[in-house]
Formats: structure tokens, C-alpha cells, sequence
């Protein structure tokens, strides 16, 4: 009787082994499932969170704005137009001359077939006029308008003294006068040279034509110094109104 209960016994505590063994098993297998699936869960999430959030990135520019100023339309249309001149053309818009200068009259009072000639000879810049040129402010004016209606391009009208010389000093450089020059070509050349648009009253307009054209044509002045003089003498012109 004894060695069957022990057999007994024997064969229970076998069975409670195995029962503890498996359960022990399936909790083991339990947990790495749980775990593998707790992972799958975790990491899908995160795949969800990364793909549906949106990074906004703000950049904040430290380049200050470009501002260019306008170029005058003046500017450019005294530009154009210098670039349609001859050289003839460019190089008479340096000079201001009397009229008895342009017309080897001894005192001009009236404009007239001569003033028209040497005009279309010499196609100065300006001219200047003297107390000596007004017999009355009627003929005065018409002379002034005859004397336009003469030039293809605008002229400067200067008068001695007045308020309009000196504003168009105030806006270009200008000579001093050359109408007592001992040797005219050099102090033209020296005129130009020094940075001077207007050229003022040489003792010899033809002469004075010359020496420039030929200082252009040899080399001695650059013809793209020559357009630059004449372009500011043109924008001078359009901003005082003598050219629309």
C-alpha cells in the first residue's frame, strides 16, 4: 500500500511540473507577442506622427532692399539725341558765342539770312547777348525768335548779367571767356581738357571748331568725352525748358 501512494504521489508531482512548465512557457511566449505587437503598435504611431506633421520653417531675409534710383528721362533723351548728332553737331554745342562772333557783323540788332548760314555752318550751343544787341525789347525778342527758328537744335539765349547765365553756370562748367585769347588752340584744347561743356566766346569760332573736330579725329580727345560734354549740355537744355 505504501509504494502505490508514493507511486501516486510520483506520478502528481510530475503532472504539476508539467503543468508549471507550460505554464510558464505560454507566459513566456505570451510576453514576446506582446511585446513584438506592443513595438509594431509604438512604431506605427510614430511613422503616423512623423508623416503627418508638417515643419514650418520661417526664414527671415537680413538683405536690406536694393533701391535704384530712376534715371531722368531727361537723361536718356538727351542721350538718344546726342547719339543722332554729327560731330560738326557735337562739337559747335560746346561753344557760346555773340552774335557778332557767329556773324563777323560788327553789332548785331536783327537776325537775318547771314545769322541763318553761319547757324547751319557752326550749330553753336548758345549765344550771348549784350546791352548793345537791344535796341528795343520788342526787336530784342524778335531777334531771339528769329534766331531759334534758325537752329535745329535749341539754342542757350543768354544775356549778360541776367539770372538765366547764371543758373546755367550753376548746371555746367563753364569757361571763362576766350574772346581776348593770344593763341586760341591751345586755350580751347586747355578748356575742354579741364572738364569744361561750354566753351565760352572764343576770339575765333572757326578756328575753335577745328581744333576740337581734329583733336577728336586724331585722338587727342576721346569722342566718347566729347558725347558725354554734349549730352549734359542737351539734359541741360531739356531740363530749362530751351528743348521738350
Amino acid at each position: 500500500m505504501s509504494n502505490g501512494k508514493h507511486g501516486n504521489n510520483g506520478h502528481k508531482g510530475l503532472v504539476i511540473l508539467i503543468v508549471v512548465v507550460l505554464i510558464v512557457a505560454i507566459l513566456a511566449v505570451g510576453g514576446f507577442v506582446f511585446r513584438s505587437e506592443l513595438s509594431k503598435a509604438f512604431n506605427s504611431a510614430k511613422d503616423t506622427i512623423i508623416g503627418t506633421t508638417t515643419t514650418t520653417t520661417t526664414t527671415v531675409s537680413t538683405t536690406e532692399p536694393t533701391t535704384t534710383s530712376p534715371i531722368s528721362q531727361n537723361v536718356i533723351k538727351a542721350e538718344e539725341y546726342t547719339e543722332k548728332m554729327s560731330l560738326n553737331e557735337k562739337v559747335c554745342q560746346l561753344f557760346v558765342v555773340t552774335p557778332e562772333q557767329l556773324t563777323g557783323v560788327d553789332v548785331a540788332t536783327m537776325a537775318g539770312e547771314t545769322t541763318k548760314s553761319q547757324l547751319e555752318k557752326y550749330p553753336v550751343g548758345g549765344i550771348v547777348y549784350y546791352p548793345q544787341n537791344v535796341e528795343s525789347e520788342k526787336a530784342f525778342n524778335e531777334m531771339i525768335d528769329t534766331t531759334q527758328s534758325y537752329s535745329k537744335t535749341p539754342l542757350f539765349i543768354m544775356k549778360d548779367g541776367s539770372k538765366t547765365t547764371f543758373t546755367y553756370k550753376d548746371q555746367l562748367q563753364v569757361s571763362d571767356s576766350l574772346a581776348k585769347s593770344k593763341n586760341i588752340k591751345k586755350d580751347v584744347l586747355t578748356a575742354f581738357n579741364d572738364g569744361n561743356q561750354i566753351i565760352l566766346m572764343p576770339k575765333d569760332l572757326e578756328t575753335a571748331v577745328k581744333t576740337i573736330t581734329s583733336a577728336v579725329k586724331n585722338g587727342k580727345i576721346k569722342e566718347e568725352d566729347l558725347d558725354v560734354a554734349v549730352a549734359e549740355i542737351i539734359n541741360t537744355k531739356y531740363e530749362n525748358g530751351v528743348m521738350k
